[in-house]
């Protein structure tokens, strides 16, 4: 007879790696799609100092600027220090800011 205890397998975490591989993955694409959005604010910028027309820019660039802060944020973080939730609700909010952060030199440019 095997009196041998076995350890019990622990379920799955819910910060296990494959949950956040994905989320990290779009806050890796928003931190990417950041670039192009920061150079069409400057370009907008220069195209209104050589006009004279003065819109306001700078609550696009604010937004810009915190969509990469919450992004490196939500990528950076361990999978212990953030829950997946937490993570995925500041990715979310990075492309949220990224949308609007973008929007004024659109509306602008076109």
């Amino acid at each position: 007879m095997n009196t041998a205890h076995t350890a019990p397998r622990p379920a799955s975490a819910p910060t296990a790696p494959a949950r956040t591989t994905a989320t990290r993955v779009f806050g890796g694409v928003g931190l990417v799609l950041l670039l192009p959005a920061f150079c069409l604010q400057m370009l907008t910028a220069l195209l209104q100092a050589f006009t004279g027309a003065l819109d306001p820019l700078l609550a696009g660039g604010g937004a810009l600027s915190f969509s990469g802060l919450t992004g490196l944020a939500a990528l950076c973080f361990r999978e212990q220090a953030m829950a997946p939730r937490v993570r995925r609700r500041m990715v979310i909010a990075q492309w949220a800011l990224l949308a609007v952060g973008s929007v004024p030199s659109w509306v602008v440019l076109f």
